[in-house]
């Protein structure tokens, strides 16, 4: 979902979705705080936003 001109807040609805393995939100305008349920996506391994990497 990078280059999308997606803005806003990361939805925590994103965690339900169990099977994502890649989230990758870079070169958008995303702000606020992310959301901690994301860390509870069991196949999440790698997670970008804006220019911001971290591994799971």
């Amino acid at each position: 979902m990078n280059k999308n001109t997606l803005n806003g807040t990361i939805p925590v609805d994103l965690s339900r979705c169990r099977s994502l393995h890649h989230l990758i939100l870079d070169h958008n305008q995303i702000s606020g705080p992310l959301p901690v349920a994301l860390a509870d996506i069991p196949g999440l391994t790698i997670f970008a936003v804006n220019w911001i990497t971290t591994f799971w």
